[in-house]
């Protein structure tokens, strides 16, 4: 969704402006600033050091996923307790499956009818991305999030994978990745069900509300005695008629009273303390 507010600020001539500032947010957005703040991690040589990025770096499969999930160690392949992880830390547990085996998660997605083959697909920004391997074919091999799809590829982060090109299963860290669209390791991609998101607003559109808002804040102006409240009339015509003020508005060489209600009441204010 995305979420407007009004930020004044001083503009030139003293005049408080207002602007609007759009900030898109949603449960995609949510779990991918997870992921991508978990880049660089890599698993531990033993139960120690499990919270840090790099310390205590080695190859037995110790990380704080493992830990989170309740299994670590050695045989913890661990590719999809990084992805139900960052699910669970961005509140989208309920629509990504919590396991640590990448043929139980693609059917998770397919008995919710949400898991789409690579061929029939293209896939988006949130989505569980499923790989298959020689041993473990149909999505079991590996998987990662798709972080955003762009000139005929898909950019992922992983979990237990590395900066090698291809698919690189039990690979000891998070990293970001990228494959062809076609890539024939790719079996297909769950589907979370994501709250609705807002669509992008154009630049145009952007304009077009702050500039509605902006005349909102703007007060009233006055240019003829006939547009004020009633209760203000006579007292701005006597006003006019003892040559206090001038103007009668309706062309552009003369912009009638240019008054706000504020001014309006000021004025009124004075002349009769006056009489």
């Amino acid at each position: 969704m995305f979420i407007l507010y009004h930020k004044p600020r001083l503009c030139q001539g003293g005049a408080f402006c207002f602007g609007i500032e759009v900030n898109h947010l949603g449960k995609a957005s949510g779990i991918l600033r997870v992921a991508a703040a978990e880049v660089g991690y890599l698993e531990k040589a033993s139960n120690a050091g499990l919270d840090s990025k790099t310390a205590n770096a080695g190859s037995n499969n110790w990380t704080k996923y493992g830990k989170w999930y309740g299994l670590n160690g050695p045989e913890a392949y661990w590719c999809h307790m990084f992805i139900s992880w960052c699910a669970a830390q961005s509140g989208n547990a309920g629509i990504i499956p919590r396991t640590a085996s990448c043929y139980n998660g693609n059917d998770w997605f397919a008995e919710r009818g949400r898991f789409h083959l690579r061929a029939a697909y293209t896939p988006r920004a949130g989505d569980v991305v499923y790989f298959s391997t020689r041993q473990y074919p149909n999505g079991g091999g590996h998987v990662g999030i798709v972080e955003k799809v762009e000139n005929g590829y898909v950019y992922t982060i992983e979990g237990n994978t590395s900066g090698a090109s291809g698919v690189v299963a039990n690979g000891g860290g998070v990293a970001r990745k990228s494959y062809p669209l076609g890539y024939p390791s790719i079996y297909g991609y769950g589907n979370p069900k994501y709250e609705q998101e807002e669509p992008d607003m154009t630049e145009a559109q952007t304009r077009a509300i702050a500039k509605e808002e902006a005349n909102k804040m703007q007060p009233k102006r006055y240019r003829e005695v006939s547009d004020m409240p009633e209760y203000m009339r006579a007292d701005m015509q006597v006003l006019i008629d003892e040559k206090v003020l001038t103007g009668k508005g309706g062309s552009e060489a003369d912009k009638g009273l240019d008054l706000t209600e504020d001014m309006a009441r000021m004025l009124i204010m004075m002349r009769r303390m006056i009489d």
